[in-house]
């Protein structure tokens, strides 16, 4: 398989007379797909010249299968986790629409009912049904069928930055920047941090949304930064609380960042949030900082 970042990293590594591990991806000649595990060592005599390389081999196939079927056993247990953390939080919303529901009833049999108290009840039932709405859309997001590919990391930010116009956003990495990883389930993550970053901005003359990537042999780091002026260090602690937010429940799931966090937990990777403060422009500034890292296998 040529199309593969294995194959720049081996001619990388060649190039600057350096050691290497990557996997890599192979077919037999019946078509049948098998992963190799390549060590490769430079050799040098005692003046330091480049001698030859000597290349070690192993097939991690079966380990490769036994990974991914515990991958999909934990995916398994953090849907079961979901399911029940889903149904705590659906049951004040739906009581919250019985309720209304049920005293709009009354007061029109009663012949009471204002024209006021009836739109301030009906949209009070809109934005939890809203609120119901978001809390499915975030787990349709776990439930996608998403295999790992190698795509360019600028393509999960198009959307994000097409729809919000009024955002400065500045990008710190290169167009072709490329990583290998579950496209679906990360692009909705991240497009879910920079909706956080949307909120933490709405109320700031100037907005910005910093987004960096860097990449080691091991390791992809995605950091998502803006200047909305930070968190209070009380509520920074229980950001990923599976109940937790900030926000009246018509406005936010408060399952944002938790849900971030298993997803990404879910395909070799993790997420931190931290108050930073950073200077642009000669400016001083003041955010929240999102940093994801991917393992790079």
């Amino acid at each position: 398989d040529r199309n593969q970042e294995a194959r720049f990293i081996i001619r990388e590594a060649i190039d600057q007379g350096k050691s290497c591990e990557v996997e890599l991806r192979n077919y037999k000649k019946d078509g049948t797909l098998f992963y190799n595990l390549l060590s490769l060592s430079p050799i040098f005599d005692t003046n330091g010249k480049l001698l030859y390389y000597v290349g070690i081999q192993n097939d991690i196939t079966r380990l490769k299968q036994q990974s991914e079927l515990y991958f999909q056993k934990k995916r398994g247990e953090s849907l079961t986790q979901l399911i029940k953390n889903i149904s705590h939080q659906w049951r004040q919303p739906l009581s919250l629409i019985s309720i209304l529901s049920g005293a709009i009833q009354l007061k029109i049999e009663a012949g009471i009912l204002s024209n006021d108290e009836l739109i301030e009840n009906t949209t009070k039932i809109v934005e939890t049904t809203q609120y119901l709405s978001n809390i499915l859309s975030d787990f349709d997001s776990f439930l996608v069928n998403d295999n790992k590919s190698n795509f360019k990391l600028k393509d999960l930010f198009i959307e994000s930055i097409i729809m919000i116009p009024k955002i400065n956003f500045v990008i710190g990495f290169d167009d072709n920047f490329e990583i290998s990883s579950y496209k679906h389930i990360l692009g909705q993550c991240i497009i879910s941090l920079i909706g956080n970053c949307e909120n933490a901005l709405e109320d700031k003359s100037e907005k910005y949304i910093f987004i960096d990537a860097i990449k080691t042999q091991t390791h992809t780091t995605i950091t998502i930064k803006d200047n909305g002026g930070g968190i209070s260090e009380d509520i920074l602690e229980n950001v990923f609380d599976p109940y937790f937010t900030t926000k009246h429940q018509s406005q936010g799931t408060g399952l944002g960042l938790y849900l971030i966090q298993v997803f990404l937990q879910n395909i070799n990777g993790n997420i931190f949030i931290k108050n930073i403060n950073f200077k642009y422009n000669e400016q001083n500034y003041k955010g929240v900082v999102a940093t994801i890292i991917l393992e790079n296998k």
